[in-house]
């Protein structure tokens, strides 16, 4: 249902909060198919690596990341005005990060489809 309804609209705002291994492999692939991607990074080093070299040595070693994958430290911003959400953090950071992005307007109206991707 979730791949169906991204294949509506050519071109989705998605926000991808964590950016460990598995939250950069997924903002890479949907940075890949076309898609505006946004990632929360929780390290500031972390997240200018991926802006400046396109890369996340620290949990993605080896794998260049698309030029339309950005990153940020405000998980604010990353769950704001976004068409897509997925919470990419282990599952023992989940409650604490969710509490964090509440404010979010697309959250409060119900406007973004929200994924939980945890593990751990």
């Amino acid at each position: 249902m979730l791949e169906e309804r991204l294949r509506r609209k050519r071109r989705r705002r998605i926000g991808v909060l964590g950016a460990g291994g598995w939250g950069t492999a997924i903002g890479k692939l949907l940075a890949e198919r076309g898609h505006k991607v946004e990632i929360w990074c929780h390290e500031e080093e972390v997240a200018e690596e991926i802006n400046r070299r396109h890369a996340n040595s620290r949990y993605l070693i080896g794998v260049d990341l698309p030029a339309g994958l950005e990153a940020s430290t405000d998980p604010i911003r990353t769950a704001s005005g976004k068409d897509c959400l997925f919470l990419a953090v282990p599952s023992p950071f989940l409650m604490n990060l969710v509490s964090r992005i509440l404010s979010a307007i697309d959250l409060k109206d119900g406007s973004s489809l929200i994924g939980v991707l945890s593990k751990g």
